[in-house]
């Protein structure tokens, strides 16, 4: 969490002006359903909106 939000504070991400993706990848998370790894995203990604970057 804390290295997600610090990094894109450190270099300034603008989501006004600035395009953020994300790649989601099977390798290393095999292991996870996709239902998991939605709720993993959907996560990340209300962290990232509470924090005020997206």
């Amino acid at each position: 969490r804390d290295n997600i939000v610090s990094t894109l504070t450190a270099v300034g991400f603008d989501a006004c002006t600035e395009i953020f993706a994300i790649d989601l990848e099977l390798a290393g998370n095999e292991k996870a359903t996709p239902d998991e790894m939605a709720d993993n995203l959907n996560k990340l990604l209300t962290l990232l909106e509470s924090e005020k970057i997206l």
